[in-house]
């Protein structure tokens, strides 16, 4: 508050300070996806092993993954920033000198529900990665009732659907075919 109270004695509008905010949440939140998506491709691999499946960076860097990415970003400055921006860029400015911004009580049930949300998403993040984790757990666990890595699995074509028995009986001919 006490920087925008010098900003506004320097001669700085509600319009530059609406957009001094909403350019540092779009820089905090580029920041951010920037981090996001080095952190997911360097993690890359360890999630493959971990869900046996096999990933690649270039779904990230897909042209439409850029656009959304960066449509999310600005979604996200406009919704982060326009709050204190508003706040902030119409408040006097002897208060803000004299004492700071104080919010009113509406301000407090809006701040007050942003938390009560923001807590409401972590709790719902962390129970749904426990819950992931147990279902990948199970499935890695599981005793399929059969050993999958002695099984030949073969794309079904009109050809190879065709020819089914006479492949069936070439197969069982050879000795170390069980069944």
């Amino acid at each position: 508050s006490t920087e925008i109270g010098i900003r506004k004695v320097l001669g700085a509008g509600k319009k530059e300070l609406f957009r001094q905010f909403i350019g540092e949440s779009f820089l905090l939140t580029l920041i951010a996806l920037v981090l996001a998506v080095v952190t997911s491709i360097l993690l890359l691999p360890v999630f493959n092993g971990i869900t046996g499946k096999i990933f690649t960076a270039s779904l990230l860097l897909q042209p439409w993954a850029i656009v959304a990415f960066l449509l999310l970003v600005i979604f996200i400055s406009l919704l982060a920033g326009s709050y204190p921006a508003f706040i902030l860029s119409n408040s006097g400015l002897i208060s803000i000198l004299k004492s700071g911004v104080r919010a009113s009580s509406s301000g407090g049930n809006l701040r007050r529900s942003l938390i009560v949300f923001q807590f409401v998403i972590s709790v719902f993040l962390i129970v749904s990665t426990i819950v992931i984790r147990k279902q990948i757990a199970y499935i890695q666990e599981k005793d399929l009732g059969y050993n999958k890595e002695q099984i030949v699995v073969l794309p079904v074509d009109y050809q190879t659907k065709a020819q089914y028995d006479a492949l069936k009986k070439a197969m069982a001919l050879h000795p170390r075919v069980l069944g």
